[in-house]
């Protein structure tokens, strides 16, 4: 059975706000400076329609901000250098993968 750690700290737990709720972005505003951080999240909405020769076309595209967050400049920093980490994970986990298929499929030749 795993140990318990003792603390004096303070209980830690997390909770979901009644509000929370999930959403698609495509892309993001953002701002830092000495006042705070801020970071406004948005969808592309495509507007089609039909053109001169009856398909479906692309008439407009609506940016719609979905969320604007707010921050200290340390939690942006914080957040920002947590991404990257997160980001570079990801990368080396595509190279891998790419190297391993390209690695499978040799494998798989005659010859």
């Amino acid at each position: 059975m795993d140990e318990v750690k003792k603390s004096d700290g303070p209980k830690f737990s997390v909770a979901e706000d009644p509000g929370f709720r999930v959403i698609h972005v495509d892309g993001v505003y953002g701002v830092l400076n000495s006042a705070g951080g801020q970071l406004t999240f948005y969808q592309d909405l495509m507007k089609v329609g039909v053109d001169e020769n009856g398909s479906m076309a692309i008439k407009a595209v609506e940016r719609v901000l979905v969320a604007d967050i707010r921050m200290s400049p340390e939690v942006f920093r914080s957040t920002a250098y947590w991404m990257m980490e997160q980001a570079q994970d990801y990368e080396k986990w595509v190279v891998e993968t790419f190297q391993q298929e390209e690695s499978d499929k040799s494998n798989d030749m005659p010859g």
